[in-house]
């Protein structure tokens, strides 16, 4: 990454930006302990780098949804766009919190608050919301989901570019969704190329091709 890849919101400090980035050199990219000492100081970097690492259990070995979302609201306090993403996606998959009808509210005010800081995460996020019509006070509507797919999408953020082809698939244009399908798949996310896979493995769009299908299957599990 570059020193530009993290000043994408005015709304954070570069000095914060340039200390995690020196903090990184020094102590090589995946430098736990070094990130960890940083976020003490309330780094928004190294908070959400923290954050990320427990959501994923590449601290203790397991995910600790409590430490993420702490770390995740101090980076969010000082208005680091995936952050505030992170909390939102955090209550929305009831990772903090139980799904109830405040919690996703947060999810969706939290997403919100990040789309309006330019996060691509959020704009997929809120296309779910819609998609799935499961926030309260939100009403389904396919129209906007498939819009802010195609908005994420545009920029290349690979799940949205899955989302939108599960959209189009499920409209009938598979031709179409199997396009975006191996545009995510080239770019190594693994659910696209499991996805091609089951399409060539079962002739869906394609003829039958079980040695393509035995490649992307193959592929899903180097990702």
């Amino acid at each position: 990454d570059t020193l530009d890849d993290f000043l994408y919101s005015s709304e954070v400090s570069s000095d914060d930006a340039i200390e995690f980035v020196t903090v990184q050199l020094r102590g090589g990219l995946w430098s736990i302990r070094g990130v960890h000492e940083l976020a003490k100081k309330d780094n928004p970097y190294a908070c959400f780098e923290m954050g990320s690492l427990e959501l994923y259990g590449q601290v203790a070995g397991y995910p600790r949804y409590q430490e993420s979302y702490n770390f995740f609201m101090r980076a969010a306090a000082k208005n680091h766009p995936n952050a505030i993403w992170a909390v939102g996606h955090l209550y929305y998959n009831g990772f903090i919190g139980t799904r109830s009808r405040e919690d996703l509210k947060n999810a969706f005010r939290y997403f919100n608050r990040a789309r309006h800081l330019n996060c691509i995460s959020a704009i997929n996020s809120l296309g779910t919301v819609f998609k799935n019509g499961d926030v309260p006070f939100i009403k389904k509507d396919l129209k906007k989901a498939k819009k802010l797919f195609e908005f994420a999408a545009d920029k290349n953020y690979v799940y949205a570019i899955n989302n939108l082809g599960i959209m189009l698939e499920e409209e009938g244009n598979i031709k179409k969704a199997k396009e975006l399908y191996k545009s995510s798949a080239a770019q190594g996310e693994s659910w696209a190329r499991n996805k091609l896979g089951q399409m060539y493995r079962i002739g869906l769009g394609t003829k039958k091709k079980l040695k393509k299908a035995f490649d992307y299957y193959t592929l899903a599990t180097d990702a």
